[in-house]
Parts: structure tokens; C-alpha cells; sequence
């Protein structure tokens, strides 16, 4: 009989291994390896420093890393599609504010036939003049829907107040796809996507022959020019501000600031103490203001990292006649945090799940390799998550007190809020 009474004993975790983030270099290319699974499946992560602050044009990043697989020298945009969807391979990209990712998922069996289309979208794509036609109108159709979201206003309002003068601001809007053309798509890919400057994780089974496969198929890179990149220096006051939306039933709410990064002496009690605020389901924002009150499916509070500087970040949409109330809970929560002491239960469950996130981010090549982009985007040692899964269970709570203080307090915060909010006009 199952025992459906007692809940099973937790355990702390043993010690989590260190990744090797010492690389094999290939043509000049720093290439990791994770070996293991049980499937014959391997992925390439290709990782670049082509972020969206190095952009010339307002969202030009953004339409050169979904223009890569739109044609290349050899393979036409129909090609491509037709071959990754035959073979059941998974091409995708990740644009984040200092790199640019380009990932290959398929059975090892296939590289032979997916691998030459993959190393050319690495290394010379079309940029089709009507391929680029056709994204654009496909872009301002799906931005003009998006800039009707509470959600994706209060993000975008939210960088404004956070990166205002700093090549980390967001500047998005439809006309700006019209200044985009083919010329400033080739100049941003040969001035950024260096493989030089990149590296590559290769994850799954048997990674050593993909390796060799790619290795055979990329130029030499070695000696390859490299851009200037100057240290970004941001320093945000913290700023309120609503924006009104005619009409909204909800309201977009975006509340952080900057904090420490991975590397800084406070970052593992900052870290629990984020996870308690607002981080996993059982948190203190997503009792009161989704459990207690209602006011919101969901709220979460994440820190987020960057080359230059890491932030905190509370979102949430709630219904447009309690936004008012829900700032209130929020600003609540942050104080709670700041004076009350939690008691030994709440802190223990923040631990277990913190404990249980980090497994399972071991759980396998693809989740060890995401750990491992972690470590050299952050350049954090080998040592990094065996530290932090050890001296998690050593913050108290008189640290979580201590840390808030320092992090948390309200006046602190910048606010971003859009949609209906009585008794607020600015």
C-alpha cells in the first residue's frame, strides 16, 4: 500500500559535479563537450556575442537572427524548412541583450546531411531581399498585436525606466522594420558573428564525431578581427510611473532594480531570498496576491543577468480595478521581507526546492550543457553549482533579513504600470 499519510523524508543532495569549462579548440573555435544520454540525439549550441545592445538600427538584431535560416549560399529558405522538418531536426534561436544562439537538435545519424546547412546559416546566409520582404510584414503584423498587451507595454515601459541611455534600452516599434534593409543585415552579421568570438556546446550522444563533422565544415577562424566592446556603466534611479490604457481589463505591472551579480559574496543569500519572495509557487507574492486575494493567475520575481549588471524583476497582470490594491501587496511582500523574520518551515521549503532545481539541472546532457552556457555567459569557476548547492543550507534567517534590507525595500524599487489604475492620471 502506497502511504498517502506521511510525505516521504527529504534528504539534502549530494554533491553536485563541477562541468569542464576547459575547451577543445578547433580553427580557432572554443568547443565544450557533454557527453551522455541514452538517445542517439546530439545538440549544437552555437553561441555568438551578437546581443541586441550591439545593434546599429533599432531591432536589427532581432531581424538578422530570424533572417538566418531564410536562405543561405547553397540552400534556399524552402530548402531549409523542408530538410530540418523531413529529418526531424530542431533549428532555433535565442536573442538575449549580449549574445545571439544558434542551436541544432537532431539524431546523430542525420549530421551528415543537416550539419553543411547548419555551417553555412553559421557562416553566410542570403539575407534574401524578398525573403527579408515578407519577415518585416510578418513582424509589424505580430508587433502591432503584441504593443496591444498590458504585459508587453509594462516590459517595455519597465526597460525604459531600468536602461534609459544605455545600449541595454529596448527600442522597438513597427516603422522600424521599414529602415531595415538587406546592406544593414550583412554589415551587423560580418561586424558580430565572429566565431572567434563564439563558443559551442556540443551535448547528447556520441559528441565527439559531431565535433569532427562540424569541425569540417567550419572556416578557419583563427586571427579572425574582432569588434571593440566597451564596459556599459548603468546606474538607475528608481523611478514610478503609469501609463494609462484605455479600455485595458487589466493591468501590465513590472516592479526591480539593479542588484549583484552570480560572482558577488551576496548572491546566494539574494538568491534564496528571491525564491521566497516571488521565485517557485509556494512563494510569499503568489500566496497572498494570487492564493489569498486573487488578484492574478500568476506573479513571479526573477533575477535577471547580464554582462554588465543583473536586475530584479516582479511581474504580474491583474485585474484593472485592483491594480491599485495589488501594488499595495506587492510593496507589502517587499516590506515583510525586509523585517519579518520567516520561520524555520518556510525557509527549509525554499532550500528543498532550490536543492531540487539544481538536480534537475543536472538531469542529463541538454540540462548540463544549459548549466554550462550559465558558467562561461557569467565566467563563473567549474566550482560554481557544487558552492552554491553546498552553502545554500548555511543562509539563515537573519541572512534572508539582512540581505532584504540591503535589496528589497520598496523606495528602491522602480515601477512600471500600464493599463487602468483609478486615481492615477500621470
Amino acid at each position: 500500500m502506497i502511504d498517502r499519510i506521511n510525505p516521504p523524508q527529504v534528504h539534502p543532495i549530494g554533491v553536485l559535479p563541477d562541468l569542464n569549462i576547459t575547451p577543445e579548440v578547433v580553427k580557432g573555435v572554443d568547443i565544450f563537450s557533454v557527453e551522455g544520454g541514452t538517445s542517439e540525439v546530439v545538440k549544437i549550441d552555437v553561441v555568438f556575442k551578437a546581443g541586441s545592445r550591439l545593434e546599429s538600427k533599432p531591432m536589427l538584431s532581432a531581424v538578422c537572427q530570424a533572417m538566418l535560416k531564410e536562405g543561405t549560399a547553397s540552400f534556399s529558405a524552402e530548402q531549409i524548412s523542408a530538410t530540418f522538418d523531413y529529418y526531424g531536426a530542431q533549428f532555433g534561436t535565442d536573442l538575449k541583450k549580449d549574445r545571439a544562439e544558434v542551436s541544432l537538435l537532431c539524431q546523430t545519424r542525420h549530421l551528415d546531411i543537416l550539419l553543411p546547412i547548419f555551417a553555412e546559416i553559421l557562416t553566410c546566409p542570403a539575407f534574401d531581399a524578398h525573403e527579408l520582404t515578407l519577415l518585416k510584414k510578418r513582424g509589424k503584423s505580430v508587433l502591432a498585436v503584441n504593443l496591444e498587451k498590458v504585459q508587453f507595454k509594462s516590459r517595455l515601459l519597465f526597460n525604459q525606466l531600468l536602461f534609459d541611455g544605455t545600449p541595454y534600452l529596448d527600442k522597438i516599434a513597427p516603422e522600424y522594420y521599414d529602415d531595415i534593409e538587406r546592406q544593414d543585415l550583412l554589415s551587423y552579421f560580418h561586424s558580430n558573428y565572429h566565431l572567434s568570438e563564439a563558443h559551442i556546446v556540443v551535448s547528447g550522444w556520441d559528441c565527439d564525431t559531431a565535433i569532427a563533422k562540424l569541425s569540417n565544415l567550419l572556416p578557419d577562424s583563427e586571427g579572425e578581427n574582432s569588434h571593440s566592446d566597451e564596459h556599459i556603466a548603468w546606474d538607475p534611479i528608481p523611478l514610478k510611473r503609469f501609463q494609462e490604457k484605455p479600455g485595458a481589463i487589466q493591468s501590465g505591472i513590472r516592479v526591480g532594480r539593479k542588484v549583484v551579480g552570480r560572482s558577488h559574496k551576496d548572491y546566494i543569500p539574494l538568491y534564496l531570498a528571491n525564491i521566497a519572495l516571488g521565485g517557485y509557487f509556494g512563494s510569499r507574492l503568489m500566496q497572498n496576491i494570487r492564493e489569498e486575494k486573487g488578484y492574478t493567475y500568476g506573479i513571479g520575481s526573477s533575477l535577471n543577468h547580464l554582462e554588465y549588471g543583473s536586475y530584479l524583476s516582479i511581474s504580474t497582470e491583474v485585474g484593472s480595478e485592483v491594480t491599485g490594491a495589488a501594488m499595495v501587496e506587492i510593496n507589502r511582500e517587499l516590506e515583510r521581507m525586509c523585517h519579518e523574520k520567516m520561520d524555520l518551515d518556510e525557509l527549509q521549503r525554499v532550500r528543498n526546492y532550490v536543492a531540487g532545481s539544481l538536480i534537475q539541472g543536472f538531469d542529463g546532457p541538454f540540462a548540463r550543457a544549459q548549466r554550462l552556457k550559465v558558467l562561461l555567459a557569467n565566467d563563473l569557476p567549474s566550482t560554481f553549482f557544487r558552492r552554491l548547492s553546498q552553502e545554500l543550507y548555511g543562509v539563515d534567517p537573519d541572512e534572508i533579513v539582512r540581505i532584504s534590507n540591503k535589496y528589497f525595500h520598496p523606495e528602491l524599487m522602480t515601477e512600471a504600470v500600464v493599463g487602468q489604475w483609478d486615481g492615477r492620471n500621470e
